[in-house]
């Protein structure tokens, strides 16, 4: 039984790391795009001025 317990939060706590990794990629992702779009905001505020 417990080499079945094991498995189980073995397999578990794999699914919560894959999970975090999405998760954290994710944030990732949308923090670059934020700051891609902020430079390009700054960048056509200085060109109107």
């Amino acid at each position: 039984m417990t080499g079945s317990n094991f498995n189980i939060q073995e397999y578990l706590s794999e699914g919560v790391e894959i999970i975090l990794k999405d998760a954290i990629h994710a944030t990732l992702k949308i923090q670059r795009k934020a700051f891609i779009c902020s430079n390009f905001q700054n960048m056509q505020e200085r060109q109107q001025k």
